[in-house]
């Protein structure tokens, strides 16, 4: 009788566990910022270790982890997508195309593409300064309601919990990259950026995007040992 020696090795992590590890990069990250914030208002020219650390830079280890968080969510949605596929979910497409998006905002992070967006919307609306000054946010909101009318579909055919999951993440994260941002605008525009409010402010602001990315991970993770086969590396003994 032919004994079968290969073992199976789960990949994933427990979603609960993810949402931890997601919680303690935050809450470091935060130290770190604080860190650089009581030095910083101290070193006026601001050497590199201080932009490296610093949450409003485009160039620092939260920038990098954001990055990372949408590439894990990248990862899931296709492995969701490609399930689906073999499946014949009828909404594979959807998930591809989330995971496609979730790519794009991975490199976007690093590359700082929605940035060059904020001219292009001035010149088009005339409008600068205020609420307006990051005016990538204007279309951003046009893109986003695009997707809502698009996913619509989508997402009432998901499982509540799921669904009600991915949009409190979404929620959160989107009242971080767009609310407080606009708030530290207005803040930045009557109290300058060199105040520790404005730099307060820009903590939070990084901190809420990358929870909200973390509930979303925690979802998809949830959704995957709820409704997905489990994922699993066969490996010979």
């Amino acid at each position: 009788m032919a004994v079968d020696e290969r073992r199976t090795l789960t990949i994933l992590p427990a979603p609960a566990r993810a949402l931890w590890v997601v919680l303690a990069c935050i809450a470091a990250l935060l130290l770190l910022h604080a860190a650089a914030v009581a030095a910083g208002l101290r070193v006026h020219d601001n050497p590199y270790a201080y932009r490296v650390i610093h949450l409003d830079s485009e160039v620092s280890v939260g920038t990098w982890f954001a990055q990372v968080l949408w590439l894990a969510a990248a990862v899931l949605l296709g492995a969701i997508a490609a399930y689906g596929r073999r499946a014949r979910d009828r909404w594979w497409r959807h998930w591809a195309g989330l995971a496609a998006l979730a790519v794009y905002l991975s490199i976007d992070e690093g590359a700082a593409v929605h940035e060059q967006a904020t001219p292009v919307v001035r010149r088009l609306t005339g409008l600068s300064g205020g609420v307006f000054g990051p005016a990538w946010v204007l279309a951003a909101a046009a893109v986003g309601l695009v997707l809502l009318v698009v996913y619509f579909r989508f997402l009432v055919a998901l499982p509540a919990r799921t669904r009600n999951l991915v949009l409190l993440g979404a929620a959160v994260a989107v009242g971080g990259a767009v609310g407080a941002e606009i708030v530290n605008v207005i803040y930045a525009g009557s109290r300058g950026t060199h105040s520790v409010g404005y730099h307060a402010l820009a903590g939070l602001e990084e901190a809420l995007e990358k929870l909200g990315l973390g509930v979303v991970i925690f979802a998809l993770l949830d959704h995957v040992r709820r409704h997905v086969a489990p994922f699993a590396l066969v490996v010979e003994r």
